[in-house]
């Protein structure tokens, strides 16, 4: 029997989560902490997986040793020409300790979203969606705007909901017309169930990746549905242990 993703997700943080932390994150976190600048989120993947699977608790002995690197990674990448996928890494990385209630660093990356280059024609198009929400998660309209497919300039028009199966841009650009229009989140949570529900479809087809959650969910949770910013990271958890199980 095919695993959810919710198990999926479980099994492999558990089967990982020793020997990653032993072998990368420890090492990693030695020389950020001596040289901030070089920062990079890749070396600290499992922190999502850890997140998705058992709350935001479980990674707190080293977001409490992230965190105040973030701010100084983050103004060492302001000057990069051009910015890359490896900037708005180090954002969505701020993104996520934000969600867990550290200090929000994210909002540096907002004037980068114009600049990073990414396609939703690559073979992969996480990035592409990976921006696209971190656009609307930051309100950058001119760029989720772009990337829903509607003039950059004009208010998103409010849709009938629809199921949006593998639309990720149909998704897009719903949340965003629910931001503009400020609607609550039981109009909403309909399609962010749908989300949940799909996801390891999503995943599988490199449509989006589970970094992407915490995007997603800081629009759903704290955007939509008032929720504080720091409450994030353990509703995604405990909406993905319902919903995507």
């Amino acid at each position: 029997m095919t695993m959810s993703f919710y198990e999926s997700n479980r099994t492999n943080a558990e089967s990982r989560w020793d020997s990653e932390v032993r072998t990368i994150v420890e090492p990693a976190l030695a020389r950020y902490t001596a040289d901030p600048a070089k920062l990079r989120e890749s070396s600290f993947s499992i922190l999502y997986q850890a997140v998705l699977a058992w709350g935001p608790e479980r990674i707190t002995p080293y977001a409490d040793r992230i965190a105040p690197l973030l701010g100084p990674a983050l103004a060492a990448r302001a000057t990069n020409e051009p910015k890359s996928t490896a900037d708005l890494g180090v954002g969505q990385l701020a993104n996520l300790l934000a969600c867990c209630s550290y200090p929000d660093e994210s909002p540096a990356i907002r004037d980068w979203l114009r600049e990073i280059r990414t396609s939703s024609r690559e073979e992969s198009t996480s990035d592409h969606w990976e921006r696209a929400f971190a656009a609307l998660a930051l309100d950058v309209r001119p760029v989720y705007r772009a990337l829903a497919g509607a003039d950059p300039k004009a208010p998103l028009p409010l849709e009938q909901r629809q199921a949006f199966g593998g639309n990720v841009q149909g998704l897009l650009r719903y949340l965003g017309a629910a931001v503009e229009h400020d609607l609550k989140f039981a109009a909403v949570e309909p399609a962010w169930r749908e989300l949940l529900t799909n996801f390891d479809r999503h995943e599988s087809s490199q449509q989006l990746f589970r970094n992407t959650l915490f995007w997603i969910g800081r629009i759903v949770h704290h955007q939509i549905g008032g929720a504080p910013l720091g409450s994030v990271a353990e509703w995604v958890h405990e909406q993905v242990a319902t919903y995507a199980s």
